[in-house]
């Protein structure tokens, strides 16, 4: 699954937020790269595969922060937190594989914290 499929942006859409953020965003865009995602009352959470390693993204709702839709790039950390977030939506992952990379990856960070 693409991340423009996902959150149904044209190429007229703008986000705010830091320039590097949307820099990774636009080169993974029209990539299928999305390793899971969950939509929730803040907006949607995902994973995206890069070259080298597991990411996530938020994109913050509409009319939440700026009046434009923010993008913020998250520790894989705080994207397990809003995938284990009580609520009705589910986490969908569409690339069993490299989420079981991505829940080790989590892990393997709480063990260097310590």
């Amino acid at each position: 699954m693409k991340p423009s499929e996902l959150i149904g942006i044209e190429d007229n859409n703008y986000f705010a937020g830091l320039s590097q953020h949307k820099k990774i965003f636009n080169t993974y865009k029209d990539k299928d790269c999305i390793v899971a995602y969950r939509n929730i009352f803040l907006g949607t959470a995902f994973l995206i595969k890069g070259k080298i390693e597991i990411f996530g993204l938020v994109i913050l709702a509409k009319h939440l922060r700026w009046g434009n839709r923010e993008l913020l790039r998250k520790p894989l950390r705080t994207i397990q937190v809003l995938f284990l977030e009580k609520g009705e939506d589910k986490v969908i992952v569409t690339d069993e594989e490299n989420f079981k990379i991505f829940e080790r990856r989590v892990l393997l960070e709480g063990l260097k914290d310590e």
